[in-house]
């Protein structure tokens, strides 16, 4: 579950080529826009991203973290003042504006809720179909900021050499691309030692010549005759916008479609997107695959679903063991699917979803709850073993255990319930589980009394005929020896 950690990212970006000023000047709009907010209490802006980039193009991209005041000391969480941030900065023209909350159970990474990845082998193809589910996802009610990984590209200059003609001069592709990386980036050609450094003598073109196409374009390549050749003349140039990136999964070409939720929770959400996409065709050598929270909620249902038969197992064996029986455990284990309904309704009436918090107290409740079918099993057998018979034990039992289950119920159940209340910073985490121990343990405690004795009685009524059944099969096998 996601917790109100008390900050919300903010990105902000503008088309390539655009200046710093031009960035600054959009974030210093949305710092007036959100200013009106009472709880916000620091707002930290970073304009562009360093100047890695030799193109510029990390003038064009700018972020904000705004920190909010204790969950304790503000009505609103972070997702509705996120909301009003969204309504704020939707009308500020020029950029494009993400608002995100911070989630610490994301432990860094940048999986989004909703996040569909597409394979294939040619880019262009692979943009049409990003954008056509781009549109089909927005499309979905309770999705919102769905994006591509598609990002406007980087102007590059592309040159093309046409190898028929450069061989007809004799060239070769290498030497014309040789030619043509000395004039951009220059030559090594000598080093000159002053004061004990080496320094690096390097001759490349003017900046005239690599500053501008139309002289670029006349760059004289030496041909093996002696003579030179324009570049125009065995190369096409032209000037397009390039991928910033080209991600692989599994040696495949990669792209993804990602969104946010608002207002629905993500399995509904997920099984709409399922049924939008299902109706798109793909061409042959192009599919999809739904990742994101989705992934890793279904690996880890699979993985807590596992780790609860595993402990269901565990906890039968050892009481076959101890009751030297194989009935008596199986009338214990039949209280576990009592506690699961119980914290499935404590789930129900809190407001609080199915995660993996709430499987960690299932995963408890298979341990707990059968406490207290062991006292009232076990003391049944003790009263049986005395000379009561069955239906005066069971009556008995259950009045004389009444006490030590009470007790060991509500010390659990007190001790959980100020956890499933979920006051405090970061108890939105640990509530669920709290809330499934409670409302399990307490509804299988009134249960186990009125259902247990029920199901011992029928356990032992079919133990009984399975054993005169085996007894009579006993003696026929004696009497035809």
């Amino acid at each position: 579950p996601a917790s109100d950690q008390g900050q919300i990212n903010i990105s902000v970006t503008l088309p390539v080529g655009s200046h710093l000023e031009e960035t600054d000047e959009i974030l210093f709009k949305i710092e007036d826009a959100i200013a009106s907010i009472e709880e916000i209490e620091i707002i930290s802006t970073s304009v562009g991203s360093g100047g890695y980039s030799m193109m510029g193009g990390s003038e064009n991209s700018g972020s904000m973290l705004i920190m909010l005041g204790s969950p304790t000391e503000r009505d609103r969480s972070d997702v509705e003042i996120a909301d009003e941030i969204r309504t704020l900065v939707k009308d500020i023209a020029g950029a494009e504006v993400g608002v995100s909350v911070a989630d610490s159970m994301m432990m860094g990474g940048s999986t989004a809720p909703i996040q569909i990845n597409i394979k294939g082998d040619d880019l262009e193809i692979l943009e049409e179909i990003t954008e056509d589910f781009r549109k089909a996802i927005a499309s979905v009610e309770g999705t919102r900021e769905v994006e591509t990984s598609f990002s406007e590209g980087t102007p590059e200059l592309q040159i093309h050499i046409d190898k028929y003609t450069a061989s007809t001069y004799g060239l070769t592709t290498a030497q014309v691309a040789s030619t043509v990386r000395s004039y951009a980036f220059g030559t090594t050609v000598a080093q000159l030692k002053q004061g004990g450094e080496e320094i690096d003598i390097i001759i490349r073109g003017n900046e005239n010549i690599r500053g501008d196409l139309t002289n670029l374009q006349q760059i004289e390549i030496p041909t093996p005759m002696g003579s030179t050749v324009p570049l125009h003349q065995v190369a096409n140039i032209q000037v397009v916008k390039g991928p910033t990136q080209i991600t692989r999964e599994d040696q495949q070409r990669t792209v993804s479609v990602t969104g946010e939720l608002s207002g629905r929770d993500l399995v509904s959400v997920t099984r709409d997107i399922e049924a939008v996409l299902a109706e798109y065709e793909l061409p042959d050598g192009y599919f999809y695959q739904i990742g994101g929270e989705n992934e890793q909620i279904e690996e880890a249902f699979a993985d807590m679903v596992l780790a609860i038969v595993l402990a269901i197992i565990l906890v039968y064996m050892i009481m076959a063991a101890q009751f030297e029986s194989l009935i008596h455990p199986f009338t214990i284990i039949m209280s576990i699917p009592l506690a699961f309904s119980g914290g499935f309704f404590a789930l129900f009436i809190t407001g609080r979803t199915l995660n993996i918090p709430a499987f960690i107290g299932l995963l408890m409740l298979s341990g707990v709850v059968i406490n207290n079918g062991i006292v009232l099993v076990d003391y049944i057998n003790t009263l049986r073993e005395s000379g009561k018979d069955r239906t005066d034990a069971v009556t008995t039992a259950g009045p004389i255990r009444l006490r030590p289950i009470l007790m060991t119920t509500l010390t659990t159940v007190l001790g959980m319930l100020p956890m499933a209340l979920g006051i405090g910073e970061g108890a939105e985490v640990q509530a669920p589980m709290a809330a499934v121990v409670v409302g399990g343990l307490s509804l299988s405690t009134v249960l186990t009394l009125l259902v247990t004795p029920t199901i011992y009685t029928i356990m032992d009524d079919l133990s009984i005929k399975v054993k005169s059944k085996f007894r009579r099969i006993r003696k026929r096998e004696l009497k035809a020896e």
